[in-house]
């Protein structure tokens, strides 16, 4: 993902950071570091117009 983000490319989002905030909730967990994490990567890949 850092590769990724450092050429300016599409990151798996989703499917890495969101899965863990999924699994991170199932378990009862707020999992707020993991928020803002999947909060950022969502605002780079909507800059990017992904």
């Amino acid at each position: 993902m850092l590769r990724d983000l450092e050429a300016g490319q599409q990151v798996e989002a989703e499917q890495i950071v969101g899965d863990m905030l999924a699994r991170a909730r199932k378990a009862d967990q707020e999992g707020l570091l993991l928020q803002v994490a999947y909060s950022s990567l969502q605002a780079y890949q909507a800059q990017r117009g992904a």
